[in-house]
């Protein structure tokens, strides 16, 4: 078999798929994407890409006894193909 060949072929039968949760709960499933049958090389940077772009903090500052709120980006870069 070639590897080579089998990574960087534009299709496949492999199924890559990322889902998003609103709490630690299965059931409260809010997104559900599908990132395969394409090259596993494009596929990964992809799955990459949108975990980079969920991931984040949320942050509680207590000022004046008022909650305040506020997501933080938190990256994490990879290399570009």
């Amino acid at each position: 078999m070639n590897c080579a060949a089998y990574l960087l072929a534009n299709t496949n039968s492999i199924s890559i798929k990322v889902a998003k949760y609103a709490s630690t709960d299965k059931c409260d499933q809010t997104e559900n994407e599908e990132y395969g049958y394409c090259s596993l090389i494009k596929a990964t940077y992809r799955v990459l890409d949108k975990l980079e772009i969920e991931n984040h903090t949320l942050v509680a500052c207590r000022t004046f006894g008022i909650d305040a709120f506020s997501n933080v980006h938190v990256q994490q870069g990879h290399p570009k193909a």
